[in-house]
């Protein structure tokens, strides 16, 4: 009997053992769900790939794309002040119509049609540029066939990566296109792309997907997971595509089409009338598969306009630029309906850019931009860029002053800096608070020299539902992706490139980490950018700081932003002061906290000349506002509490460079294993009675 029971404990030790070694293992970290639409263009055919338009990885929600207050907002609104037709053109904005003539490159075109317009709106500046040049260095950039479809995101990578834009005017589309061959010149492959850029993108937004399905008498629209969106929250999200055209430009959009010529130079469709140049497609088995620019809006675009027997339910339609000519549709533009299944599924905008480069080296290991993401469900979330300075210019100084980060929902930001590399010297440079969805350049609260041969940039992120952490995934190697060609397939990393962390103080490699059950992460890094200037040593003039009058909330942190004039000074040793420190503090690298009600005048000096800039701080009462979803809670949970990861953090633990285990998921996958053992235990028990009653004759 002894015997028996040793057996029995032994057998489930073994039991025990081999669920550990199997569950521990796995890593607590999410796999990204696919789009709708990717789902179904993985499905396609190689030639149908080829002759559609690469979705979105991931579907971006509406309650995760913007800020809550916004949200909350926008669902409380029930009369809104823009009117029911708008058209950029309206503004004098100077929309130039383009002919993709009989390439594949409609996405690039619809790309920089977004970016003139935004342009022209934001800092009023008129220029063109080149769609062609989109399209051939993205081929290089993500080894892709010219002509094999593309998207904005791929034209957002060209151009926050020091790739793009570049002006029509210095690659022509006379040097790209033969017309008297319609098609590409016979060395477009090897035509020289090393052209100047012209500008920067600095903000780009990305909107809530909505996608559609149809009844005889309704539409049911959802964000491409589990959220059913009402009405309302539809009549929302396009009252935020609204206000962005209005204040930013163009939009990039997607749209499925069937459109054609036939002998006599008629257009020929099944949804599109050539004659009121509406389109209209209600069938979501359909795949996108051209790009187009949606610069307006018509709330009373009557259904009768569309085709006969291809109507759509409720009237209203976005005013359209396409890429055929100013002879197709109505001086190159169309109306497509806000029923259409396609055009609101996926929706790029530009919101912040720059005329000129204002740095001179830029470090990224994501020059093909966020493409997939990794979440544990807890509050706070950190990844780390390790970055190899470039020391040729050692007559110079080189100065930190810009961090790019991508998101891909809305997140609190902080940001990090370890002026040697190491993790467990960290300093917090730059507090912007919440962010949304798309692609951010955070300005630090001063330039800070950088000496060693090494630096890290840290990026806290926080969302109390749940932070994410963007990265640039090979997917297909990552095994998230069964499709093996052109998907990112040239994404690659190093060891020591990219790091994660949960509590901000043990860091693992982002290469080989497992991501639910079946992707394991591979030549994949953190999507964090660092800009820095080339500066010798000049007379500091003055300096001044972005706001000269700042109001935060109790608990609140932020950061001003120096500037020193002339803008080449190298010097940037800043003391940070508060006049009143009771009411809030600042932190040695300029990141203040609001600690009570009343005001202070923050003040930045240099020591160098002894130049000083005041900004007057007011600090009010916390009130209850909804974007303290993005904000740790220290009361509710201990992996929400916010860390001080700095320098003077003295219990750091050390940088786990070689740790590669995951941490245990301990709640669910203990119940399993204490679930089979009770299983295994109680079948051994029922085995043994019926054993000793079977012998009994």
């Amino acid at each position: 009997m002894i015997h028996i029971r040793k057996t029995i404990i032994l057998f489930m030790l073994a039991i025990v053992i081999m669920f550990s070694n199997n569950v521990f293992a796995t890593d607590e970290f999410k796999e990204t769900e696919k789009s709708e639409q990717f789902k179904k263009w993985e499905n396609l055919s190689d030639e149908e790939r080829q002759n559609s338009i690469q979705p979105q990885y991931q579907t971006i929600t509406f309650k995760d794309s913007i800020k809550r207050s916004k949200y909350n907002y926008l669902l409380n609104v029930r009369e809104t002040t823009l009117s029911n037709y708008y058209s950029l053109k309206e503004d004098n904005i100077d929309i130039k119509v383009k002919d993709q003539k009989r390439t594949g490159a409609c996405w690039a075109f619809s790309f920089t049609s977004a970016l003139e317009t935004t342009y022209q709106k934001k800092l009023d500046i008129d220029r063109e540029y080149s769609p062609y040049h989109i399209e051939l260095k993205t081929a290089k950039m993500f080894n892709r066939k010219i002509d094999d479809g593309g998207n904005a995101l791929l034209g957002l990578a060209y151009a926050v990566s020091g790739n793009g834009p570049v002006l029509e005017e210095n690659m022509p589309t006379s040097t790209v296109y033969d017309d008297s061959k319609n098609s590409y010149v016979s060395d477009v492959e090897n035509l020289d792309l090393n052209k100047t850029v012209t500008g920067r993108v600095t903000g780009s937004k990305i909107f809530p997907n909505i996608y559609k399905t149809y009844s005889e008498n309704s539409i049911t629209y959802t964000d491409g997971l589990e959220t059913t969106y009402s009405e309302d929250q539809v009549k929302s999200i396009r009252n935020l595509i609204k206000q962005f055209i209005k204040e930013n430009g163009a939009l990039s959009a997607y749209l499925y089409t069937d459109i054609g010529i036939d002998e006599n130079g008629n257009y020929i469709s099944d949804y599109y009338n050539p004659e009121t140049y509406a389109y209209y497609c209600g069938d979501s088995t359909k795949t996108s598969n051209h790009a187009v620019t949606i610069v307006g809006w018509d709330d009373n675009f009557e259904v009768t306009n569309f085709k006969e027997g291809k109507r759509p339910i409720n009237k209203g339609a976005y005013i359209v630029l396409n890429s055929y000519g100013s002879e197709f549709g109505k001086e190159g533009y169309m109306y497509v309906s806000y029923d259409d299944f396609a055009i609101e599924n996926s929706l790029i905008g530009i919101e912040d850019l720059e005329s000129d480069i204002n740095y001179d080296k830029l470090y990224q290991y994501d020059e093909l931009g966020a493409n997939y993401n990794i979440a544990t469900g807890q509050a706070d979330l950190y990844a780390a860029n390790i970055f190899t300075r470039d020391t040729s210019k050692q007559d110079m100084d080189e100065l930190l002053n810009e961090v790019g980060i991508y998101l891909v929902q809305t997140e609190g930001v902080e940001i990090y800096l370890s002026k040697n590399g190491d993790l467990t010297d960290l300093e917090k440079v730059a507090a912007p608070g919440a962010l949304e969805a798309g692609y951010h350049v955070v300005k630090l609260s001063a330039p800070q020299r950088l000496k060693n041969e090494k630096f890290a940039v840290v990026v806290k992120y926080t969302n109390t539902e749940g932070a994410t952490i963007p990265l640039e995934a090979n997917l297909y190697e990552s095994n998230a992706t069964f499709i093996s060609t052109n998907i990112y397939s040239t994404a690659s990393a190093n060891e020591g490139e990219s790091k994660y962390s949960l509590d901000g103080k043990t860091w693992n490699e982002i290469n080989d980490t497992k991501v639910g059950y079946t992707v394991t992460l591979k030549n994949t890094n953190n999507c964090i950018k660092a800009y820095t200037t080339y500066q010798e040593k000049v007379k500091l003039e003055s300096i001044s700081l972005d706001k000269e009058t700042l109001q935060m909330q109790v608990g609140d942190e932020t950061n001003l932003v120096v500037t020193f004039n002339p803008s080449n000074t190298s010097y940037d040793d800043i003391t940070w002061t508060s006049s009143n420190e009771n009411v809030a503090s600042i932190s040695e690298k300029g990141i203040i906290k609001a600690l009570s009600e009343g005001t202070t005048t923050i003040t930045a000096t240099s020591e160098y000349e002894n130049k000083t800039a005041t900004c007057e701080l007011t600090v009010v009462k916390k009130t209850n506002t909804d974007d303290d979803i993005y904000k740790s809670d220290e009361k509710t949970d201990s992996t929400n509490k916010k860390d001080e990861i700095t320098s003077k953090d003295k219990t750091t633990t050390k940088d786990e460079t070689i740790a590669k285990d995951n941490l245990p998921n301990t709640g669910m996958r203990i119940m399993i294993i204490i679930i089979t053992t009770g299983v295994v235990l109680i079948g051994v028990i029922s085995f043994m009675k019926y054993k000793k009653y079977s012998d009994i004759k």
